[in-house]
């Protein structure tokens, strides 16, 4: 068993971790924005997923705000092969493309906004971009995007909308306590032990499979042998050959009491679908005139904002949508209850309206954007008070 120098810490409500979501991201080919201040290991989990859990080649490249698109898309240059002729390189992200590996652009807030923009077709349906040179550069099937960038620091603001609308938004906070104590003493050679559970992933790029694992330690020497399982189902897997296991922290277990564990339908898939369309129509509502207009079941949710002027936040889509009942789909049939995987679309679709400093900023005092869009959610049926789902 080949165990990663890595802890996942960033877990949602829904118990799913980072690495986790970055692999559903990847099974979809969904490309993914990472956000969130320096040091919480955004850089370390791209970096894990390409060597050591789909190894695919990683191509990355810090961004900053004097940076054009040539080192990104490709530059000229001169070739002396008998006579001197000008040729073309690519960049990074073109390499990515054709070599169908993982292109990464850290501190991609600082890149100016035309420069962001002029990627967007690679990271849309066409995926494909045409140098400067004329030649047009297609993505291989395993050609991936991952963007970083830390909100709230550049003099450009948060991520255009249209550059925002291509990515799965994952929001990541600062380390736990113990977590940060076990990633500081680690670099000084010194080990600790702290609350982490063993998780796995099986099957790779292709097909992967969630597990967890009981742990057992002998008492004489001390040898640790694992014992896996669905990390859904909770059925025991035999074949152990290809997983690759990682800590996991846990601070607060899943609390799945009174949900409901049955395994969604296409039926509720298409409910659930109907459902957040409904949710993105009231939410781009109160992006366009506040409170005002609002539906009244969102209105009295919303009750504690009196009348609010236009709510600053990214404006849902059919593209985000997508994302979100793409994954709960993938979830559904890898086993995820439809209760979580109902409440893991919604927070997909929240993340993607509440991206970078939308997310924290305060609307009235105590009450941030990210709040009401999931006061809304609530006043839908999609969580309830609790940040629990309700059922259909």
């Amino acid at each position: 068993m080949n165990l990663l120098n890595y802890i996942a810490n960033q877990i949602t409500p829904e118990g799913l971790d980072e690495v986790q979501r970055v692999m559903i991201a990847h099974k979809l080919k969904q490309n993914v924005s990472l956000c969130g201040p320096a040091g919480v290991g955004k850089t370390e989990l791209i970096e894990t997923l390409a060597k050591q859990i789909v190894n695919q080649k990683l191509f990355d490249i810090s961004c900053n705000d004097r940076m054009t698109e040539s080192p990104l898309i490709g530059y000229p240059t001169l070739e002396t092969n008998g006579s001197t002729k000008t040729g073309y390189t690519n960049g990074v992200v073109t390499n990515a493309m054709e070599q169908g590996g993982i292109g990464y652009l850290d501190e991609f807030d600082l890149l100016v906004p035309g420069e962001q923009k002029r990627l967007n077709p690679i990271f849309d349906k066409r995926r494909k971009i045409t140098r400067r040179d004329g030649k047009e550069i297609t993505a291989d099937d395993l050609f991936r995007g991952v963007i970083s960038y830390n909100p709230g620091r550049s003099v450009h603001g948060d991520l255009e909308d249209s550059v925002a609308d291509r990515f799965v938004n994952m929001f990541f906070g600062y380390l736990p306590e113990d977590v940060e104590t076990k990633v500081a003493l680690a670099k000084e050679g010194i080990k600790i032990n702290i609350n982490t559970e063993i998780r796995g992933i099986k099957g790779g790029r292709e097909n992967p499979q969630f597990l967890k694992a009981e742990v057992v330690e002998s008492r004489s020497s001390g040898e640790k042998s694992y014992s896996w399982f669905d990390f859904f189902s909770g059925e025991a897997v035999h074949d152990t050959t290809d997983i690759v296991a990682y800590e996991a922290f846990i601070s607060e277990p899943v609390d799945t009491s009174g949900l409901d564990l049955v395994v969604g339908t296409e039926a509720d898939i298409v409910a659930l679908t109907k459902q957040l369309a409904k949710y993105n129509t009231i939410v781009r509502s109160l992006g366009a005139d506040g409170t005002t207009n609002l539906e009244e079941s969102a209105r009295t949710a919303l009750d504690s904002l009196g009348e609010c002027k236009k709510v600053r936040l990214h404006s849902p889509s059919p593209r985000t949508l997508h994302y979100a009942i793409a994954q709960a789909n993938l979830l559904s049939n890898m086993g995820m209850p439809l209760e979580l995987a109902k409440r893991h679309a919604t927070r997909v679709e929240m993340d993607q309206i509440c991206y970078g400093n939308f997310k924290n900023k305060e609307i009235q005092s105590g009450i941030t954007t990210y709040t009401a869009v999931e006061m809304i959610a609530q006043t839908q049926g999609l969580l309830d008070r609790d940040g629990v789902t309700t059922t259909f």
